[in-house]
This record gives C-alpha cells, sequence and structure tokens, in this order.
C-alpha cells in the first residue's frame, strides 16, 4: 500500500448536494437570516473543497427556510382555521381573508384581523384619533402591513387592525379602512380624526369612504422631509410649537418666527455678500456694462453711451441714473455698472 497520494484533487463532490447544505448549515440561518449566498457559498466551499453550482446553494437555503419555517404552502392552507379559532377563543373578532384564483389554485393575496376586545376597549375608551400606518415585511414571505393604532386614556399607543396585504396602495387602502369602518360603526360623517405620513393612495381611500375626513400628517414625518433642506435644533423646535399651537394668532406668530429663521439660515449661506438670485442679476448686467462707452466728468459723474446711441447721465454718489432704473428698484442698471466698474468699484457695496 502507497501512502503517498498523487492523484490530483477531486473538486466535483455528488454528496454535497441541496438538502445536505441546508441541513449541514441550517442552524446557521436560524442564526443569521440575513446570511446572503454569497456569504453562504464561500464558507460551504472552504468547509467542503467542493465546487458547487449557486443554483444549489439557492436550493439549499430553500430546504432550510422550509425546515425552519415549515412549508408556506401548507401554512397559508391554515389561515382559514387560525381565523376560526381567533374568533372562537376571541368573541367579537373580526378576521376578513382575501384570495384569487390563478388557475385552479387559489392565493392568498389579503388579511385582516381586528380582535373583539380591542373593538371594545377603542368604542369604550379612547380619543376620536387613529393613527394610519404601513410598512413592508422583511420575513421570507414579502408584503406589507397596514395598522391602525388610538390613543388610549393614558396617552398610549392602542393598537386597533392590522392588516397584511400584496402591497400599499389607494385599493388596499380601501380595502383595509372598509372592514375598519365597520368594525367600528363610523358614519360617513364621523369626528374621527385619521393621521398618517403620505402613504400611498391613503388620503384617496379616506375621501372613499368619508365626505369629509379630518385628515392631519404626523409632525415627525414632515420634520424628517423638512430636515433634509432646512436643518438645526431651532427650526425643529418652532416646527414642534406650530404643531402645537392651539389658536390661529398662535400658529401665524410661531410660522413667521419659523419663516424669518429659515430665512436667517439661508443668509448665512451666502457666498457674495448677496443672494444668489441678486447675485446672476447682478452678473447679466454686468455683462451689458462691458459694451457701454464711459466718459468720467469727475467726482463720481459719468455719461454712458450704449452701443446703440443712446445718452444717459450717471451719479454714484446720488444712486442715480437717468433711465431711472437704479433709483427704481434699487439695483445699478448696467449704465450705472459701467461707471462702478471704469472706477474699480464694487458693485455690492
Amino acid at each position: 500500500m502507497n501512502p503517498e497520494h498523487t492523484c490530483p484533487l477531486a473538486y466535483n463532490n455528488k454528496q454535497v448536494t441541496a438538502k445536505w447544505c441546508g441541513s449541514k448549515y441550517q442552524q446557521k440561518w436560524v442564526n443569521q437570516p440575513d446570511w446572503n449566498i454569497n456569504s453562504f457559498a464561500s464558507q460551504v466551499r472552504n468547509d467542503t473543497q467542493s465546487d458547487v453550482s449557486r443554483w444549489t446553494f439557492y436550493r439549499a437555503k430553500r430546504y432550510a427556510y422550509e425546515a425552519i419555517c415549515g412549508d408556506s404552502k401548507i401554512q397559508y392552507g391554515l389561515l382559514w382555521d387560525y381565523c376560526n379559532e381567533l374568533k372562537r377563543t376571541n368573541p367579537g373578532t373580526t378576521t376578513k381573508i382575501k384570495t384569487r384564483l390563478v388557475g385552479d389554485e387559489v392565493v392568498f393575496e389579503r388579511l385582516y384581523i381586528c380582535f373583539g376586545a380591542l373593538k371594545k376597549g377603542f368604542k369604550d375608551g379612547c380619543r376620536p384619533i387613529i393613527g394610519l400606518d404601513g410598512c413592508h415585511l422583511k420575513g421570507h414571505q414579502k408584503g406589507q402591513i397596514l395598522t391602525s393604532v388610538g390613543i388610549d386614556a393614558n396617552n398610549g399607543m392602542y393598537p386597533i387592525a392590522f392588516s397584511i396585504v400584496e402591497s400599499e396602495c389607494k385599493d388596499s387602502w380601501v380595502w383595509f379602512l372598509e372592514h375598519l369602518r365597520a368594525d367600528l360603526n363610523l358614519p360617513n360623517n364621523s369626528n374621527i380624526t385619521w393621521i398618517s405620513d403620505k402613504q400611498k393612495g391613503l388620503e384617496q381611500a379616506l375621501h372613499h369612504h368619508f365626505s369629509r375626513p379630518e385628515h392631519r400628517n404626523c409632525v415627525r414625518h414632515l420634520y424628517n422631509n423638512f430636515k433634509s433642506q432646512h436643518k438645526g435644533a431651532h427650526l425643529k423646535f418652532i416646527m414642534w410649537g406650530a404643531a402645537r399651537a392651539t389658536t390661529e394668532y398662535g400658529y401665524v406668530e410661531i410660522n413667521l418666527q419659523l419663516l424669518i429663521e429659515a430665512k436667517r439660515v439661508e443668509g448665512s449661506k451666502w457666498k457674495n455678500g448677496v443672494g444668489p438670485r441678486i447675485w446672476k442679476i447682478l452678473q447679466k448686467t454686468q455683462a451689458i456694462a462691458i459694451q457701454h462707452y464711459v466718459s468720467f466728468h469727475g467726482d463720481s459723474s459719468f455719461e454712458i453711451k450704449t452701443s446703440g446711441g443712446d445718452q444717459y447721465v450717471v451719479d454714484l454718489s446720488k444712486n442715480y441714473c437717468a433711465c431711472r432704473k437704479w433709483q427704481l428698484c434699487g439695483l445699478p442698471c448696467s449704465h450705472a455698472m459701467a461707471g462702478i466698474m471704469n472706477r474699480g468699484l464694487n458693485p455690492i457695496e
């Protein structure tokens, strides 16, 4: 028997299958659900010294998820039993399931749940305010969750109902609000105040169900958009003050503070001592002034002749030009600019 191996290494290991990989590294997926395919493939190849196709890793990931979470088709098939059990153990609970046919197969589309106890609690002890929001589901099964939340007697958040939908759009919000309105017995002229960020299709969905809904935007979401252009703690303080104002006078007063502060911050960024619009005007005026003929008459007086043959008297000490444009708008006209440039002066000063 020869103890020395002279044959080359074989990287094609038929035992490293998708099922084997899924089982072998299943616990790793449990501990790191966001473990990506590239990292998975790198570890398997280093551990086994095998050349495994990329599709094997995708199938292995699917096998691992099915072992961890169970078969998704079987679980979706249990939804009706789950909803019936909810209604049996939680009297007054509402559950709605929406499906669609794809060929001969029934495919899940939406689920709505409102627990009976939460429904009764909102009606009996919560303020007439409902917050609506939606977010993406990050698990193996994609989709979005729509939620409705109230404010309880202790000023805390009070969950009312939720829904799993295929996407956030007007149609899904209309469907969600249809069942929520029925559960809470809300009339067409309901006094509920609805709070949300700028969700897709939500405002249209509210108007679909209510004649004149009191809809307000969440200040936190508004501020997230606001601070991208207007930074600073002082501006944040003023904006929240405007949101908390209880009178029209207070609201207007705080908004004026907000406007003044915003202008102050904007002005601190000016690079040329004047606003960017004024700077552009002065640059255009200088471009025209270069074409004029300048005759200096002593002190600060000039006679300016344009390329078209027109003549104007300019006196820099009096901010005067015979064309009267300088006196009317406060910015040097092209004739005055020609005199300013002739003396080497700064037009901003």
